[in-house]
């Protein structure tokens, strides 16, 4: 039973419980707000993956005229299995599914309804399942855009980008690799703005260090790889090394 009444009272529910107490509490505060169900780019999911019907509950709410997406169940943790193979959820509070930007949220959400997914261009299930997984943050580096892939999928092109990974540092990307596969002795440029005092380097796959150059808004680096494999980008915090892209090198 995931009525909000329900879900109030035994705090248990899948996405379509999360949804339809969002709604509940947000029409009782004078919200403006609909319940949606499609399919989703989420647990248990792997890129290329294909979807039979659809498998997730979300909410789209209007502010200021416009409408975003709102995703409670996504937002509030992770899944995972536990030693014996049940799902169980760790709570862990992420405002990335929160007031999304509906060209930013179609990367892993799609409505059932076309019209709900609130974009100029209609995107089909199809091409919904071409497109890169990626989370809406990743749109903040700035040097790849959603109209870019957008554009992108109704070509058929296929879509191999460099692999990021979550953090808490804020640095715009203004230069670099828009192809996850660099090229071997052919030279790769990539540039970095930040406001923070944040220091970045490249590993590659013989665990060779090669430091960022400062810049005034922030910090460059040219090389050439030699060697095929992984190549990393990092960068230094207190308690260590955080990878934040990856590339390989063929």
């Amino acid at each position: 039973d995931n009525s909000a009444e329900n879900v109030l009272q035994t705090r248990v529910a899948v996405c379509a419980g999360f949804a339809d107490l969002f709604t509940e509490i947000a029409v009782k505060t004078g919200i403006e707000v609909i319940t949606v169900t499609g399919y989703a780019k989420g647990y248990g999911y792997d890129e290329g993956d294909s979807f039979d019907e659809s498998n997730h509950a979300w909410n789209v709410v209007k502010i200021d005229g416009s409408w975003r997406i709102f995703d409670a169940t996504w937002g509030q943790g992770e899944s995972s299995r536990d030693s014996r193979g049940k799902l169980k959820t760790t709570k862990a509070f992420d405002e990335t599914w929160f007031n999304v930007d509906p060209k930013h949220s179609i990367f892993t959400h799609l409505s059932e309804i076309p019209y709900q997914n609130f974009l100029v261009q209609n995107v089909s299930l199809e091409e919904f399942e071409r497109l890169p997984r990626v989370k809406p943050n990743f749109f903040s580096y700035g040097w790849i855009t959603a109209e870019e892939l957008l554009d992108q999928v109704k070509t058929k092109k296929a879509f191999n980008l460099p692999e990021m990974y979550d953090h808490e540092f804020s640095f715009r990307i203004l230069n670099a690799p828009k192809s996850r596969i660099l090229r071997i002795k052919e030279k790769v440029s990539i540039e970095l703005s930040f406001e923070e005092d944040l220091h970045f380097f490249i590993l590659d796959s013989f665990e060779e260090w090669t430091a960022f150059e400062k810049t005034e808004k922030g910090s460059k680096i040219n090389f050439i790889p030699f060697n095929s494999g992984e190549i990393k980008l990092l960068v230094e915090t207190p308690s260590g090394f955080v990878t934040v892209m990856m590339y390989d090198v063929k």
